[in-house]
């Protein structure tokens, strides 16, 4: 089949996102692939505002954060302030892509200094194992017992994020309870379910 993402070196080219499933566990991890961040384009046409604004809205819903960075254009103003634009919230990891073109930068400057890195070619695949032990060390997952490879459980804290979410159903749940011991009609206790 096809490529499923139009491909170009001229800014602005991808405006949706593209999800796909990353065999990082037992069920996967869902990776969102998002327009880069460029002020520049999110000036432009309604269309790019858009996909500038969908792309920050994924990025404050993730739990890890991958920032696909051509070493190239690090030094590039616009490209180190997207990168200091990003969410505070989820852990971060630097991922230098073209590796194979050559080495990623030594140096790590604000706004990038202390984030992990990873250098990894698409081309050849080189430091795909990197960066899945990068996630999962990101993400606070841990190997099973002799490296039996099942994850034993997240070890990091749920996000405030999740616990909202938590904290909405459980109100919906109760409510969805207190109808049905009050008599409610069914279709708005129904209703109270769906929203939980």
């Amino acid at each position: 089949p096809g490529s499923a993402a139009l491909v170009s070196d001229l800014a602005g080219t991808t405006r949706d996102f593209l999800v796909g499933l990353w065999p990082l566990s037992e069920r996967g991890v869902q990776l969102v692939d998002t327009a880069g961040l460029d002020d520049a384009v999110a000036a432009g046409a309604e269309p790019d505002r858009e996909a500038q604004r969908l792309a920050r809205e994924q990025q404050a819903a993730a739990d890890l954060l991958l920032c696909l960075v051509d070493p190239a254009a690090v030094g590039e103003p616009s490209s180190r302030a997207a990168l200091a634009s990003l969410p505070e919230g989820p852990p971060r990891c630097l991922v230098w892509t073209k590796s194979d073109l050559g080495a990623a930068p030594s140096v790590l400057e604000p706004p990038l200094e202390g984030w992990p890195a990873v250098a990894l070619s698409a081309r050849t695949g080189a430091g795909l194992d990197d960066l899945e032990a990068a996630a999962r060390r990101l993400l606070g997952w841990t190997q099973g017992p002799a490296g039996g490879g099942r994850e034993e459980s997240p070890g990091r804290a749920l996000s405030l994020r999740h616990r909202r979410a938590l904290a909405i159903a459980r109100d919906e749940l109760d409510g969805a309870l207190e109808g049905l011991e009050a008599g409610q009609p069914l279709d708005l206790v129904a209703e109270a379910l769906r929203q939980a």
